[in-house]
């Protein structure tokens, strides 16, 4: 709910325009996720209705979305198609994540063509090593005349299908400076080198187009680089909130859409033999009242850091955990509530075909993303101890 928000006309106009596209989405959400298919007419559709430009600047063509205007419609796109809305997901909060460290002349090129033609953009940073491989990329960077090459792999590389830009992050060879030596490129899909390898088969977010990337002898040019040379995670840290936001309000929109579902069955299925409505029965009415309590707790958490960050509040040395554990707070929340849903409908909510049942699964992936609930915890934990 958006009661104690005081939305502006364009907000509305954005909300508005991804519930009318999450509706159309619906319909395909359950061929596409059966199959395991890319939804090409979904990126298309997003495309010509100018929502893949929500972050881009205004100045660059885009609609300059804040970051709560972003976590509004992320919300409620989701509820539409969850692989769509996660994969269209990834190219808006990289683009946010990009931005402030670009030159003019990237802004020129790179926004230019987000915002005027409607160009994809991710960044792909996993190595299937957790936390470690994307703090520490074992994909290499090393100095050549003229730039860099670039060697290594990289795996969950959502929306890889569409996307016309590659951000890949790399750990610089010979780094002897005083961060963290990580480099990130972004590079045309064109790029010689660079091949993606089609391997997603997952449980959930079926439809995403997470595949692998293989980046052998890949050059890039100094005017790829984003941002300073090996600062790569001390800058992104300063924006790690596009992140987090955008994440955390897919899974609040699943668990919403879970709630939705079960909430409209409980109404109106009834018991056999007694006659009674589902809802009517004490342990379904505390499950639901526990779902909403949940999805409300939630929401009012993530809306308020969303506009306190998007009004530029700082939260220094804080704002990294803050973000993190707003995130893996919904993650484990939103986990609940779908298990509950699928409690209250029994054996229909687990029958292929459901959307319920495709909840479930697509929720399954929330506690698997960097960073992971005990490494919040541990951050968490340092800070509150004074400890190095």
């Amino acid at each position: 709910m958006t009661m104690f928000l005081d939305l502006t006309p364009e907000q509305q106009r954005i909300i508005a325009l991804a519930k009318a596209l999450a509706t159309e989405f619906a319909a395909r959400a359950e061929q596409h996720d059966r199959e395991g298919s890319f939804p090409f007419e979904n990126i298309a559709r997003l495309k010509e209705a100018g929502y893949t430009t929500l972050t881009t600047p205004e100045e660059y063509g885009g609609w300059g979305a804040t970051p709560l205007t972003f976590v509004l419609a992320q919300e409620q796109l989701v509820q539409g198609c969850a692989a769509t809305a996660f994969a269209i997901n990834m190219h808006c909060n990289t683009v946010g994540f990009y931005t402030p460290f670009m030159t003019p002349a990237q802004k020129e090129l790179y926004l230019g063509n987000v915002g005027r033609k409607q160009m994809l953009m991710n960044g792909f940073y996993t190595e299937g090593g957790g936390a470690r491989s994307i703090m520490s990329p074992n994909t290499t960077a090393r100095k050549v005349p003229g730039g860099y090459v670039l060697n290594g792999h990289k795996v969950f590389s959502t929306l890889v299908p569409v996307v016309d830009y590659f951000g890949l992050s790399t750990s610089l060879e010979g780094y002897t400076g005083s961060a963290s030596g990580g480099c990130v490129f972004l590079l045309p899909r064109e790029t010689p080198g660079l091949e993606v390898i089609e391997t997603w088969d997952a449980m959930g977010m079926r439809a995403t187009g997470s595949h692998t990337i293989r980046i052998h002898d890949v050059f890039a040019t100094p005017d790829q680089l984003i941002g300073e040379e090996g600062h790569l995670f001390e800058e992104f840290a300063q924006v790690a909130h596009w992140y987090c936001l955008s994440f955390s309000a897919i899974y609040l929109g699943i668990g919403q859409a879970a709630y939705n579902y079960v909430l409209e069955y409980a109404r109106t299925r009834t018991v056999q033999k007694t006659g009674q409505r589902v809802g009517h029965l004490p342990w379904n009415r505390f499950a639901i009242g526990e779902m909403y309590n949940r999805l409300e707790a939630c929401r009012t958490l993530l809306y308020t850091l969303a506009r306190e960050i998007s009004e530029q509040r700082p939260y220094g040395e804080r704002q990294v955990p803050t973000v993190e554990m707003l995130r893996t707070f919904v993650a484990e929340n939103m986990l609940e509530v779908a298990n509950l849903a699928t409690r209250i409908a029994g054996g229909q909510g687990y029958l292929k075909g459901n959307p319920l049942e495709r909840y479930f699964r697509d929720l399954r992936s929330a506690p698997l993303h960097t960073l992971k609930r005990d490494e919040v915890l541990e951050l968490l934990a340092t800070l509150e101890l004074g400890f190095a």
